[in-house]
């Protein structure tokens, strides 16, 4: 996330032990973002229905609304479902494929598909 053209001072990161930690503080910096970016105060959280548990536990901890979305056969989001889902206060999609495996929106011309408007809040 730090791009070559930022300085040293306004750099930063976060080192995590994994797994829940490493998802519950992403799910807090993207609501922190909606908020100071956006002015969003009650963001929403777009996963489908096979994310991991702690999406749950970042929406109880952090006072984010979660959509929940279906998955096709292959285990992939329903871009239908998602495009119809994403709103204003959507700072974050994701979409987990079985228990723990790579994110199915990193399958080629899933994002395409969704890409939101200039209306969304989701950053690019």
């Amino acid at each position: 996330m730090i791009s070559r053209g930022q300085t040293r001072k306004n750099r930063c990161g976060v080192v995590t032990s994994g797994g829940t930690e490493s998802i519950l503080l992403a799910m807090k910096a993207y609501r922190d973002w909606g908020l100071d970016q956006k002015g969003i105060t009650v963001p929403e959280m777009i996963v489908s229905a096979t994310a991991h548990a702690a999406y749950d536990k970042a929406v109880r901890c952090f006072g984010i609304r979660l959509v929940r979305v279906s998955v096709d056969a292959d285990f992939k989001a329903d871009v239908t479902a998602v495009r119809k889902a994403v709103k204003i206060t959507s700072p974050l999609i994701f979409s987990g494929r079985g228990p723990f495996p790579p994110s199915s929106f990193r399958s080629p011309g899933i994002m395409r598909r969704v890409r939101p408007g200039p209306r969304r809040a989701l950053p690019r």
